[in-house]
């Protein structure tokens, strides 16, 4: 399970759940997530600046990405 910035929660049915969150602290829309157990697809709603990608959470552990 993993925690929305507003509160509300995400849960996947393989235990794995991922956001991608921008230098904002917004999470990064997106329209369609798939996980597996050793992999997850995600597609998002709009074309994403790759230098606005602050962090990934998987499963509520953050991991920043660094330029």
């Amino acid at each position: 399970m993993s925690i929305f910035h507003d509160g509300s929660t995400l849960q996947s049915q393989y235990g794995i759940a991922v956001q991608v969150v921008d230098k904002g602290g917004n999470v990064i829309p997106y329209r369609t997530g798939d996980t597996q157990p050793d992999s997850v697809t995600m597609t998002f709603a709009g074309i994403i600046d790759p230098n606005e990608v602050a962090a990934i959470i998987i499963n509520n552990v953050e991991v920043p990405l660094a330029k």
